[in-house]
């Protein structure tokens, strides 16, 4: 899947990168790849670092004022994510968002179409 990771200060700064994304439903929380962090100057939170646990190994992790672009229909919103390092896929989906919401899966020609609907607000 690709989204978009907007600067914090959207809709005041528009800066964004798309990014490979996935959904993790192991994951609590969203995380985004270093090298995206940097690349589009995110803000990091003044709260102090936390254990991060990935697949590659624990990290010791930031916080950072994001705004994700999940699709075209609707517009960024602002969340916490934390920094991971890079790999091959940029930002982890977590439950955090991933719960604020509802998949649906719809059959169309050769292929299944997926939509995710944010149905809560935090």
């Amino acid at each position: 899947m690709q989204v978009d990771v907007v600067h914090g200060d959207y809709p005041k700064n528009k800066r964004a990168i798309k990014c490979k994304a996935i959904w993790d439903t192991g994951a609590s929380d969203t995380t985004i790849a270093t090298n995206i962090v940097r690349a589009i100057g995110l803000r990091r939170l003044n709260l102090p670092p936390r254990l991060t646990h990935t697949a590659n190994g624990d990290y010791l992790s930031y916080a950072y004022e994001a705004c994700l672009s999940l699709s075209k229909d609707y517009p960024p919103f602002k969340m916490k994510v934390y920094e991971i390092p890079p790999s091959d896929i940029d930002v982890l989906i977590g439950m955090d968002i991933i719960r604020l919401g509802r998949f649906e899966i719809a059959p169309s020609k050769e292929k299944l179409d997926l939509t995710f609907e944010i149905t809560k607000k935090e």
